[in-house]
């Protein structure tokens, strides 16, 4: 469904039809991060999309001992999946926070392909030093809605109800008093259902526990 069709399902709630489409289309945007980020009070886990996963490579310059995940085609949201290196052609081990990489490996400078990372914010730290090729899988952040497109994003049956109700619960009270209904109840209803639809998806690559141990920021 287009953000069209779906502002015009916004409109057919409200007896005050003069909140501008272009602002709706914002807090759509807003609504598309949030869902995406996936991390709701109503749910007991995490929601990861699918269609979020992407697999980019990226090179290191084997000096500097991280990489700039900025300078990804796809903006890095979420979860490192997977790290493989193309150059060496083997797996890399995910250390869940740079402290227990630079405890496995002190003073970050050791010589060799690479064989460890660890993120931290919008650095990618890794060890050994060398110019590698990682082929990294992970959650980008959705593509930013725009007229004419569609929040391909999310199951087609959870575009309305997640995208719309989250643009009714942000309009001001003025447009939204005559709603029949509480959009804030339907949002999370449909967030906690999309939540059961995925599952605990976590990523197309499942590494042996000894090659990772999960990001929890």
């Amino acid at each position: 469904m287009t953000v069209e069709e779906i502002i015009r399902e916004i409109n057919e709630e409200l007896t005050d039809q003069g909140f501008p489409a272009h602002r709706m289309l914002d807090l759509m945007n807003r609504g598309a991060k949030l869902v995406a980020r996936g991390r709701f009070q109503s749910i007991p886990g995490e929601i990861c999309l699918e269609a979020l996963e992407t697999v980019e490579d990226i090179s290191a310059d084997g000096s500097t001992a991280y990489i700039d995940l900025t300078g990804l085609s796809n903006t890095f949201q979420k979860k490192l999946v997977s790290v493989y290196n193309t150059t060496s052609d083997g797996w890399v081990k995910i250390y869940h926070s740079l402290t227990e990489l630079k405890d496995a490996y002190v003073g970050l400078d050791d010589s060799g392909n690479i064989q460890g990372v660890a993120r931290a914010g919008t650095k990618l730290y890794y060890q050994g030093l060398s110019a590698d090729t990682l082929r990294l899988t992970f959650f980008k952040e959705p593509t930013t809605l725009a007229k004419g497109s569609t929040p391909s994003f999310l199951p087609d049956e959870f575009q309305v109800p997640i995208l719309k109700n989250y643009v009714l619960m942000h309009m001001p009270k003025k447009y939204t008093k005559t709603l029949m209904y509480d959009p804030r109840a339907d949002f999370n209803e449909a967030i906690y259902q999309l939540y059961e639809s995925v599952g605990d998806y976590e990523g197309s690559i499942q590494l042996p526990n000894d090659l990772v141990t999960w990001e929890f920021y």
